[in-house]
């Protein structure tokens, strides 16, 4: 017994089948009619395959902007070079204005555990007799 597709004509001839592929025909027409409408109006594109690689204005500034990215890179590169130079390290205003606070600060703590210690000793005199009190310890 035969399938009857297959003894009329094969897979794809139905009317339905045969409809979709002038569809797909006329579609393309039209579709490439309107391409070449819109290129006629806009003319070459920058982006597109109407401009030699390289040569449209897109494509210029692009280089544009990386040569000058690379430039701009460049000199910071060179300007954070001569910043660490190691014997510039710890030479600001800030700087030494730090360690000037630091060495202030610890003189100050020093003195003020000196007078804790002091109180200390002095307001637990029968506990401490004879004895070395190390608050810090």
């Amino acid at each position: 017994m035969a399938i009857p597709a297959i003894s009329s004509g094969g897979f794809g001839s139905s009317l339905f089948q045969r409809a979709n592929r002038e569809a797909q025909r006329i579609g393309g027409q039209v579709t490439h009619q309107k391409m070449q409408e819109v290129a006629s109006v806009i003319g070459g594109s920058n982006f597109g395959s109407g401009t030699k690689i390289g040569k449209g204005q897109f494509h210029q500034t692009q280089n544009r902007v990386i040569q000058e990215g690379t430039q701009s890179a460049s000199r910071a590169a060179q300007q954070s070079m001569a910043y660490m130079d190691p014997r510039r390290l710890g030479t600001s205003k800030f700087q030494k204005s730090n360690r000037e606070a630091q060495q202030i600060g610890g003189q100050v703590t020093h003195e003020l555990m000196q007078q804790v210690k002091q109180a200390y000793a002095t307001s637990h005199p029968v506990q401490n007799l004879g004895k070395n009190v190390d608050i810090a310890a």
